[in-house]
Parts: C-alpha cells; sequence; structure tokens
C-alpha cells in the first residue's frame, strides 16, 4: 500500500511538471513572436524612413546640379557676362526644383577668365538635407587682351589683364605687370614671361558693317556736319564737343584724306561705337564706366594726355599714345602700339580686358567646359 501511494503521489507531480513547462514555453514563444513582429515593424519603419530619405538626398543633388547649369548660362549668355567699372560682378542666384532649392555663388578675376563656382542643394521641408558641388567654369575662347599684327614699344611701366599676342618685335623698357600670356613672333628684349610663336595669327579684320564691305558711307566728308545714310543706325549728331549714342549706336565719321579727326574732352551721351573712316586723335579720354564708347579706325589711333576709355579700340594702323594710357576693353591693331614721346612720363600703359563688342569677329566667350572640384553630399 505504501508503494503504490509513493508512485501515485509521484505520478501527480510530473504531470504539473509536464503543465507549467507548457504554459512557460508558450509565454516564451508570445514574447519572442512579439519581439520579431516588433523588429520587423520598426525595420519596415527604418527602412521607410531611409529610403524617403535617400530621395530627398537625391533630389538636393538634382538641385545642385541644376544650379550649376544655370552659372553655365550666366557664363555664357547672363548677367556674369556684364562689366562694372572693370571689374567682372558675379551676384548669387537662388531657385526651386521640385521639393528643393538651390543657391550659386561665383568668384573670379573679371572676362574671359575661369570662373569658380558653388552650388548647393537643399531639400526644401528639411534643410538638413542638402549637397554642395564645387565647380570651375573654363573659358570657351581666349580673346587676348591685346593683339598687334606689328610690333609694341613701351617706355614706362605696363600691366596687362590679360594675354597679349605681338605679330613682331617686343620693346618694353620699364616694369611689366602680366596677368596672362604674352607671345611674340619676332624678337624681344630679354623678358622672361615672353613666348616666341612663329604662328601668331594676324589681328582680324574689324569693320562697322555687318557685311565686311568696307565701303565707307556715301556723302558728306566733313566731320562737322551730320552724317547721312540709308540706315537708321548710321545718323550721326556728331559737334565738335559731343557724341549723342542716345538712339543711334554706331556713328559714323569720314576724314578728310591727309586730315585726322580729333576728339578733345568730348561730351558722351549713352553708350555706342564710333566709326573713324581715316585717323583719329583723342585726348584725355572718352566715355566713362556708364557711357562706354568703342572706337573703330580704318587708320591710326592716336591718344595724348591721361587718356581713359571704356570700350575697346580697333585700328587698321597704328595705336600711339603720348602720356598715361588706360583701356578697359580689348586693343586689336594692325600697326603697332607705342608712345609718340620717349621720355619716363610719355609712356606707360594699363589694359583691363572686358568683354568685346558684338561685331568683333573672335566670338563670344562663354563657359567651355566644366571642371568638378569638389562635391559634398548629398549628406545631412
Amino acid at each position: 500500500m505504501l508503494t503504490m501511494r509513493r508512485k501515485f503521489h509521484f505520478g501527480r507531480c510530473g504531470r504539473q511538471r509536464r503543465g507549467s513547462m507548457v504554459i512557460y514555453l508558450l509565454v516564451m514563444m508570445t514574447v519572442v513572436l512579439t519581439g520579431i513582429v516588433s523588429t520587423v515593424s520598426l525595420v519596415g519603419g527604418v527602412g521607410s524612413q531611409v529610403s524617403g530619405l535617400t530621395l530627398h538626398r537625391d533630389q538636393a543633388f538634382y538641385a545642385a546640379e541644376a544650379g550649376i547649369e544655370r552659372a553655365y548660362y550666366e557664363v555664357e549668355y547672363g548677367s556674369w557676362s556684364t562689366l562694372a567699372n572693370g571689374s567682372q560682378v558675379y551676384p548669387g542666384f537662388s531657385g526651386t526644383v521640385g521639393a528643393c532649392t538651390y543657391t550659386i555663388t561665383a568668384s573670379g578675376s573679371g572676362f574671359n577668365t575661369p570662373v569658380n563656382v558653388t552650388s548647393t542643394g537643399v531639400y526644401a521641408n528639411d534643410p538638413n538635407v542638402k549637397s554642395v558641388i564645387t565647380v570651375t567654369l573654363q573659358p570657351k575662347t581666349t580673346i587676348p587682351a591685346i593683339q598687334l599684327g606689328s610690333s609694341i614699344a613701351e617706355s614706362g611701366n605696363i600691366t596687362v589683364d590679360g594675354n597679349t599676342l605681338v605679330k613682331g618685335n617686343i620693346n618694353l623698357g620699364g616694369a611689366v605687370v602680366v596677368n596672362g600670356t604674352i607671345q611674340y613672333g619676332g624678337t624681344q628684349n630679354n623678358l622672361a614671361i615672353a613666348t616666341y610663336n612663329g604662328n601668331i595669327p594676324t589681328p582680324p579684320q574689324i569693320w562697322y558693317d555687318s557685311t565686311n564691305n568696307l565701303a565707307a558711307p556715301a556723302g558728306v566728308i566733313n566731320v562737322n556736319q551730320l552724317m547721312q545714310s540709308d540706315n537708321a543706325d548710321r545718323f550721326t549728331d556728331l559737334t565738335p564737343d559731343s557724341l549723342n549714342f542716345t538712339n543711334h549706336p554706331v556713328l559714323y565719321v569720314v576724314v578728310p584724306p591727309g586730315q585726322q579727326l580729333s576728339l578733345k574732352n568730348i561730351n558722351v551721351y549713352g553708350s555706342g561705337t564710333l566709326v573713324v573712316i581715316g585717323d583719329v586723335a583723342v585726348e584725355n579720354g572718352v566715355g566713362s564706366a556708364t557711357s562706354s564708347v568703342n572706337i573703330v579706325a580704318t587708320g591710326a589711333i592716336n591718344t595724348q594726355g591721361n587718356f581713359r576709355i571704356f570700350g575697346s579700340l580697333y585700328a587698321g594702323g597704328d595705336m600711339t599714345h603720348q602720356g598715361q594710357f588706360q583701356v578697359t576693353g580689348v586693343i586689336s591693331a594692325a600697326g603697332s602700339m607705342y608712345p609718340t614721346v620717349s621720355n619716363s612720363g610719355a609712356g606707360g600703359a594699363t589694359i583691363v580686358r572686358a568683354p568685346p563688342p558684338t561685331f568683333d569677329p573672335r566670338g563670344a566667350v562663354g563657359s567651355g567646359s566644366i571642371l568638378i572640384q569638389n562635391f559634398t553630399g548629398p549628406t545631412l
């Protein structure tokens, strides 16, 4: 009896233990399943957030790219090609691309030089999501600041912002500062920065007429009378003390044989191009930063005094100066450039390149290539 009771009692204890284990396993399975479900839910949520973040990052990158394309346009055709007081101006720009914005800024040394651009794309709903691209826009065409068909000789100091192409000899007696290169096709006097180039092209033939027929307008030859022509742009209101470009961007003057047009302390109204069929002498400059003047002469351009012009000079003959010679533009002459008085106070030239007028046949200058300097992002 005692033995049977012991067996019976032991059996009940085993069944209780097995029941407890089942309950324990069920609880553990519930906990594990709950954890798995929670993990899957969390992973799904995080994955969705990551996917959304990746999309926003990509959008910010594309916005930054759009800013670079905008910068390319501004260098080629837009406001970054304008000139203000002889210095290049690079205003900032911004725009919207889908859910993002871009902001572009730029810096550089001026016309016809590389432009450093930074474009930042930002996701509008979260400014922490952004992409930054920094590039250099290289010029498409390098138009020299000075291009001469013969030689250059300066007794005073000369400063040139841009390249210089001289088909003949170079003779510079003063200090030389050049932000660019100097190439020559003849000889030079120990100028270390100058390089020989036997294939320097002849300066382009510059003419005011789009037909390029080099035909002088028929009619009046008195430089102080009204110049008549069938083309509205060829009317001129020229008096001995003024040039009025307000309604006529091109003014013509035909100089009688054996004479030259003389302009001294002349008043300028508006901006435009003065075409001189013959030689012209200018004293103390012409025009200003807000009233720019280009001078095109079939003969020589001779300047005197403290000459200053905001505009480009094109001569079919020589380009001479007696006194200081300051040009904010480009110079092209079929002949030579030199001072007409050789003492130290008579020479000296400062040429700051600026965009040439539209009739310059060497073509427009703008962004030719994009060189990526740095890429950051898309980042948080």
